[in-house]
């Protein structure tokens, strides 16, 4: 047996079926491919058709009648989004009121507000009707810092968005 590249195949497939024209069998082994090609091309063809005909039949009619209505937000506006409260001395402690509107469709659910160890904020533990104004007292120590200070105010709640910021500037002489 010939372990060349081309024949092979065909060399084996001869022995073993008693052909001794390996040309013709080669012919045959290329009408072969062609035709499963073929029976695959046709195949693939019949399957997009089918799938087409599915897509263009109209949805039931229950699909329509269905309808789900999702549940409403609470929205938070505030004055601003940036609040300047001026210039302190260091040491000195700052206290004001960030009022806010519930103009959302749901009762507003503070979760939780984050801010840094220099700040403390009291705000409503109790849901804020649609329409209804509240306010967050802020607390900031000014105690270790000096210069310009840029406070975020993270809101956790149940906003669209999960979450909502603010933020005061400050300037803290020495």
């Amino acid at each position: 047996m010939t372990f060349r590249k081309t024949g092979l195949r065909c060399k084996r497939l001869c022995t073993m079926s008693g052909l001794k024209d390996r040309r013709r069998l080669r012919g045959q082994g290329l009408r072969a491919g062609a035709m499963l090609s073929l029976t695959f091309l046709m195949a693939c063809t019949s399957l997009r058709q089918a799938a087409d005909e599915q897509i263009a039949q109209p949805a039931p009619a229950e699909a329509e009648v269905m309808q789900v209505e999702a549940p409403g937000f609470a929205t938070m506006s505030f004055d601003s989004s940036r609040y300047h409260f001026g210039e302190v001395k260091r040491g000195q402690v700052v206290e004001r009121e960030l009022s806010f509107v519930n103009t959302g469709t749901a009762p507003l659910d503070i979760a939780l507000i984050s801010v840094c160890e220099c700040t403390t904020i009291d705000y409503p533990h109790h849901p804020v009707a649609p329409g209804e104004s509240a306010s967050l007292r802020v607390r900031y120590d000014s105690k270790d810092k000096e210069g310009p200070q840029v406070v975020d105010i993270e809101i956790h709640a149940n906003l669209p968005t999960g979450i909502q910021f603010t933020v005061f500037y400050i300037f803290v002489r020495p």
